[in-house]
This record gives structure tokens, sequence and C-alpha cells, in this order.
């Protein structure tokens, strides 16, 4: 897939520029088309940007930006077919999990991301129906995410916190919705 792409973008035989030239236009193609609901090309740009973000090591922050966008994306798809009343496509499920996996592997080196692993699997669990288990990852999360204060990451777990509890605490919804 990524040699389908390789004559697209800025002149260049391979470079670094023309790597993220390539994985950035994936990247932005996938989330538009998952926005507009084009699950079939949305899921070949996110195979595309997997199969680069797990060609070799990463060369700076973005590829693991890149790599979050993918997981956003695949959890979305899950999310629409749930709320559509389809079942979960185990396919899709297994490609989240493994995206979370090369997540997490990437978090070692680029500490901002070790909160949206488990917020990834928080939303994976909650769309699974696991919901105790989703409101212990997404917990976890929101207290990596302090500690590292990163607020934006501090406020979605918060917000999906309170969107899994019975009673949801207002002034903590509230205060996420501020950030």
């Amino acid at each position: 897939q990524t040699e389908r792409i390789k004559s697209h973008g800025p002149a260049g035989n391979g470079s670094c520029s023309r790597s993220i030239w390539i994985v950035r236009s994936e990247t932005c193609a996938c989330s538009a088309r998952s926005a507009a609901i084009a699950k079939p090309t949305a899921e070949t740009s996110a195979a595309v940007v997997m199969e680069m973000v797990e060609s070799g090591p990463p060369s700076g922050f973005h590829w693991v930006e890149f790599c979050s966008g993918v997981v956003e994306v695949r959890l979305a798809a899950l999310m629409a077919a749930r709320a559509a009343g389809e079942r979960a496509d185990r396919e899709l499920v297994a490609r989240i999990e493994h995206a979370v996996g090369v997540l997490k592997e990437l978090s070692g080196q680029f500490l901002h991301v070790v909160p949206r692993v488990d917020l990834s699997l928080g939303l994976l669990a909650a769309n699974q129906g696991q919901i105790a288990r989703a409101r212990r990852f997404l917990a976890r999360a929101g207290a990596d995410a302090r500690r590292a204060h990163l607020d934006f990451d501090d406020a979605r777990c918060t917000l999906l916190l309170e969107s899994l509890s019975k009673t949801p605490d207002v002034s903590e919804l509230n205060r996420a919705a501020a950030v």
C-alpha cells in the first residue's frame, strides 16, 4: 500500500520529509473519511499509516501522533457500528487492539501518549459493554494525564468517566468542559 502512494507528494527519494508527508496525508485522509462514515477508505488509509509507523523506529513524536490518530479513527468506527445496532466486527477489534499495542510500545519513548493507551482501552471496553473495566482504564488514564499535566487528556478522561456514571458529577463535567 505504501508503494501506491510513493508517486505523490513532495519530490524526493523516500526521504524522511517525504515519509512524513505521506503518513500525514494518509492520517488526514483516514480521519476525514472516518468523519464522513466512509469506513472502507478510512480503513485503507489507517492500514497505510500503521504500515509506515511500524516500518521502523519513529523519527519523532509525530509518528506516535499518527498511530494515535489511527486508534481514534478505528474506535470511532466501532462506536458508530455499535450506535447503529451492529455487532462488533472482530477484525476491527483486533486491529484496534494491535494499534493500541503499538501505541503502548511507543509510549515508553513518548510519555505524552501514556494516558491515551488506557483511554483507548477504556473506550474499547465500554463499547464491549465492560463498564467496570472501562472505568478502571479511564481512571488510570486520567491519573496519568494529571501527573503529566496533560489537561486535555485529563478532561477527556473525566468526560468519559462521568458519561459512564449513573450519577455524573456536574462540577467535574464543568471543570472538564472548561478545558
